[in-house]
């Protein structure tokens, strides 16, 4: 059974411990070899209040330690080889993060290289230099409207109605009920909504995204560049020249600035029938691309769909939590 050397420092953490000690061997069975594909998409310098599932760079360094000491971190590539292969290792792992936030390369690099673990960032490029996504001007705009000391935000003339900001709590309510209402917009709707967002609050967010100069840093750096879409759509919304339009252009683009294939694929939001279908599926294929990663819960084997693999978003904050949960996923989910 893996031992983890990481510090236990409480005595619930400590009482949790043993009781996963006993567990752990059967957690640890499994009719074949599986892979866990972590998802992250930021990790930050300190806390933010308005992102709190956001790790931060010590807490992502925990968990990096997990990997390192109690599973076999593998690259995407490597993995699926290997998943061919029937050669998997037990407790194989691979990390990945979506969207391509600057923060990947300045933050969360220097952890990965610490612990030797491979990642893959799949980058939607309609972002790269000098943009934001939707959601993350969203955030921001609540963020500048509770600090001015706003009680309300009234978007009744954009039909998104009033919204409490006196305080983080109702902040972060408000953020995700807009978050809801705006997401399966059509693109242009949601443009028009977010823009109407900025003009009442008086906000402009700026970049958070990689430039094209550190997107060829990260690659030198040895970490996969993978594809998700060019503007962040939600595929099964969209006809299906514009969705083969919004992966094609991902792919094409990444491919120029990177000068070396695209080979890898992630459905924004990721949810099989809800965010993209058989199609996008079919289109990935046609395209050229080797695999494409989703949402959807599980662990991978040799019997998984490589067009839709699942991966597992690790929201737990303590290493052993974070640990239990992700051996748990692999053996109910998997």
């Amino acid at each position: 059974m893996p031992t983890c050397r990481g510090d236990v420092k409480t005595r619930l953490e400590m009482r949790l411990f043993r009781q996963a000690s006993c567990c752990l061997p059967y957690m640890l069975m499994a009719s074949s070899p599986r892979l866990s594909i972590l998802n992250y998409h930021r990790v930050l310098t300190k806390r933010d209040p308005l992102r709190p599932f956001e790790p931060t760079a010590v807490e992502f360094s925990r968990k990096m330690e997990v990997l390192a000491k109690c599973f076999n971190p593998v690259g995407l590539a490597d993995a699926l080889t290997l998943i061919r292969q029937k050669k998997l290792p037990k407790r194989a792992v691979c990390v990945t993060f979506d969207d391509g936030y600057s923060d990947n390369l300045q933050v969360a690099l220097p952890v990965l290289k610490r612990w030797k673990i491979p990642a893959t960032v799949f980058v939607s490029s309609g972002y790269i230099d000098g943009s934001s996504m939707w959601n993350d001007r969203v955030i921001e705009a609540v963020r500048q409207w509770m600090g001015n000391g706003n009680a309300h935000l009234d978007l009744s003339v954009l039909s998104l109605g009033v919204h409490s900001c006196s305080n983080i709590s109702d902040s972060l309510g408000t953020i995700y009920r807009l978050l809801e209402k705006i997401k399966y917009c059509s693109a242009d709707k949601r443009q028009t909504l977010v823009e109407g967002i900025e003009r009442k609050v008086g906000v402009n967010t700026g970049s958070l995204m990689m430039t094209r100069t550190e997107l060829k840093k990260l690659y030198s750096e040895g970490v996969t560049i993978g594809a998700h879409t060019h503007t962040h759509p939600i595929l099964s919304g969209l006809s299906e020249g514009a969705s083969h339009w919004e992966i094609a252009t991902s792919k094409a683009l990444l491919e120029s600035w990177l000068q070396a294939p695209v080979d890898y694929f992630a459905y924004p939001n990721g949810r099989f029938d809800r965010d993209y279908g058989l199609l996008q599926q079919e289109q990935v294929k046609s395209l050229g691309f080797k695999a494409a990663l989703s949402t959807n819960p599980g662990a991978a084997n040799e019997r998984s769909n490589i067009w839709q693999l699942p991966r597992f978003t690790p929201w737990d904050k303590e290493s052993l939590k974070f640990m239990l949960r992700l051996m748990l996923s692999r053996r109910l989910l998997g």
